[in-house]
């Protein structure tokens, strides 16, 4: 059986971007992804 790759971040990325929002990657006392997106 080969390597997979997980495609949820990737995936998480581009939904993100389609809703015109931003990720953040926090590397301070473990790990944290942050999305963030505007109210309208």
């Amino acid at each position: 059986m080969g390597k997979t790759t997980p495609h949820g971040p990737q995936l998480v990325a581009i939904l993100v971007e389609q809703l015109d929002g931003a990720i953040e990657l926090i590397r301070d006392n473990g790990t944290e992804f942050r999305s963030t997106f505007r109210v309208r």
